[in-house]
């Protein structure tokens, strides 16, 4: 009866190992997605500036529903006044890079 008991604990026990170790992979990290920011170190007063922000998804999933959301500087003007832009991504595939002109 005692070999039973600890022949089930010993099962119970490598399958919640196996499952935390299989959610610890797919986790969600920085490392997963990679940003980067290009533009100008510096602009004069009424210099047209054009930021690039690359992304690449470095994860072995798909994204769902994956939003990028930029915003300007403080005292920045834009034409329309916006200073905070937003790119919507449905679906963001493992291994594509991509970019992003604002």
């Amino acid at each position: 009866m005692s070999k039973k008991i600890l022949l089930i604990l010993f099962i119970i026990i490598v399958v919640v190992l196996v499952a935390f170790l299989y959610y610890r992979e797919s986790m969600f990290s920085k490392e997963i997605l990679k940003l980067e920011i290009l533009g100008p170190d510096t602009a004069k007063v009424g210099d047209e500036i054009q930021y690039t922000v690359q992304y690449k998804n470095n994860g072995n999933f798909v994204l769902e529903q994956a939003k990028l959301t930029f915003e300007l500087p403080d005292n920045s003007l834009t034409e329309d006044g916006k200073t905070i832009f937003t790119q919507n991504f449905e679906r963001y595939i493992s291994g594509r890079p991509g970019v992003c002109d604002i």
